[in-house]
């Protein structure tokens, strides 16, 4: 019961008070009418608790960020006593939560929330409760949402970038397949050229054929890139700055995914996992939608322990939004054992002096530098 509810029930039972007191007629009618009202009241809100059904679940699944989104409400109400529009609290995860009116009216209705998602993540849109309050708001009972909505994934938007420039000695990156060659598995026999090394030279087949034979190999295929998000949660609490660091990383997936190069993504957060290019550009979005930023793991030792892979990559793409003594070390390293690398500094303050340093001697290392900015979302070298 409300206040008001309290008030009225407490003016019914002085006119009762008075009229059998006085004896006095007078006093009763308008007791029985508080009375009634109150009864009304009570009886309103008690059938539309019983007799309602609410369903809510997103109208999409999946949404990039940005976009607008939608709850769809299906309210069913079979009771014939009127009350108020329901009252609730909408809450999106991705903005700030908002009281909304729903009208429950006997029968079925569908009502189309909208919302906006200006970040990309996992979502669970929806409402705790709703209060329902009779005509007069004497009384106001709570129904609760038996189960809870379905998710929303928050898709991060790509942009474009630069495409990757991978260590190369010749034109096709010959000399780099070469190096990496199955010398246990020949393919073909052909005849001897000048240059072919002497451990190809078929000894045993030349002699028969009274001719130099070398044996021929397949070759590897053209080597791979690598991708190093830096899934620590970021010192800066702005949401902006994880969108930024996850759709750098769905932009240099996208930008390399279908070539003849393949790229990796170990995604060392809370719960590890690896993206691969043949996977596809969606499903790399939905990982990194997913993302669980890790708290405490270091960076710098995802980056030592990813070093073993670089015999066999061409190219190494760090991401991340923090910049240290150590951190530059071990990129400098990295650069030095072959591929080439490129770092995708987010941050908002491009031009702060604290990092001219570190930037310096990652391009001393022939390291290549682009900012990213969130506000822009895109790249800047």
């Amino acid at each position: 019961m409300t206040q008001p509810g309290l008030y009225l029930l407490a003016g019914s039972v002085f006119l009762f008070f008075l009229a059998f007191s006085t004896g006095a007629p007078a006093f009763l009618a308008p007791a029985v009418l508080l009375l009634l009202v109150l009864l009304f009241s009570f009886l309103s809100v008690l059938l539309c608790r019983r007799g309602l059904k609410v369903d809510i679940f997103p109208e999409k699944k999946r949404v990039s960020r940005g976009e607008e989104a939608a709850l769809i409400l299906h309210v069913v109400q079979k009771s014939r006593l009127p009350v108020c529009p329901l009252q609730t609290v909408l809450f999106t995860d991705g903005e700030q939560a908002r009281q909304l009116e729903i009208p429950c009216e006997r029968g079925t209705t569908s009502w189309r929330v909208p919302f906006l998602c200006p970040h990309a993540g996992v979502l669970h849109p929806g409402v705790q409760h709703f209060e329902i309050t009779d005509l007069f708001r004497l009384f106001r009972l709570t129904y609760r949402m038996p189960d809870p909505p379905g998710e929303l994934l928050v898709l991060p938007t790509p942009f474009d970038v630069e495409p990757l420039s991978y260590a190369q000695l010749d034109e096709g990156l010959g000399t780099m397949a070469r190096a990496s060659e199955d010398i246990s598995i020949p393919a073909d026999i052909r005849s001897y050229q000048t240059g072919d090394p002497m451990k190809r030279i078929h000894w045993k087949l030349s002699l028969r054929k009274q001719e130099l034979l070398v044996r021929r190999f397949d070759e590897a295929v053209l080597p791979d890139a690598l991708l190093l998000l830096d899934c620590e949660r970021p010192a800066s609490a702005s949401p902006a700055l994880r969108d930024a660091l996850l759709e750098t990383a769905l932009s240099v997936m996208t930008g390399e995914t279908g070539h003849d190069h393949q790229i990796h993504m170990p995604l060392m957060g809370r719960h590890p996992t690896e993206v691969d290019g043949r996977m596809g550009v969606a499903l790399a979005a939905e990982n990194l939608a997913r993302l669980e930023w890790s708290r405490g793991s270091a960076f710098e030792e995802v980056l030592l322990l990813e070093a073993a892979r670089l015999r066999h990559v061409g190219a190494a793409v760090i991401i991340t939004s923090r910049l240290s003594g150590e951190l530059v070390e071990v990129m400098r390293q990295m650069r030095r054992m072959g591929p080439t690398l490129r770092l995708y500094y987010v941050t908002d303050q491009p031009e702060s002096s604290d990092v001219l340093p570190f930037i310096s001697r990652l391009q001393h290392a022939d390291c290549e530098v682009c900012y990213v900015t969130p506000a822009g979302g895109g790249e800047r070298s």
